[in-house]
């Protein structure tokens, strides 16, 4: 429940969705979404994809971020299948010991792990 809480909330982040759907997240520079077109009040979004420079902290190399995309694409596009639930599941753990087995989390402390 608390991991499909927070997928299905960024999934519906327009620009957050957009920007898994479109693997802008891939990119080496930071990138500019231009809504200028689509009326949307802010005009565009900067995203910062600098890399993290705390020694401690664990890195996946994208491994969460590129499953989550497959997701959130998957449920915009219909081509989804429970299979790609198990595998953000799986990988998720994989990174989290936290988040590992079936207990009940919190959806927020999951959304700040991401």
């Amino acid at each position: 429940c608390f991991m499909n809480a927070v997928v299905q909330c960024l999934s519906n982040t327009d620009l957050f969705a957009e920007f898994l759907g479109l693997e802008l997240y891939t990119s080496d520079h930071p990138v500019v979404i231009d809504h200028s077109t689509t009326g949307n009040v802010n005009g565009s979004m900067n995203v910062n994809l600098g890399a993290a420079s705390d020694e401690s902290v664990i890195t996946t190399k994208g491994e969460v971020t590129t499953n989550l995309a497959s997701l959130v694409r998957a449920l915009w596009t219909l081509d989804y299948s429970p299979q790609l639930s198990v595998e953000f599941k799986n990988t998720v753990s994989k990174y989290s010991a936290q988040f590992r087995g079936n207990s009940q989390h919190d959806a927020l402390e999951f959304l700040l792990w991401l």
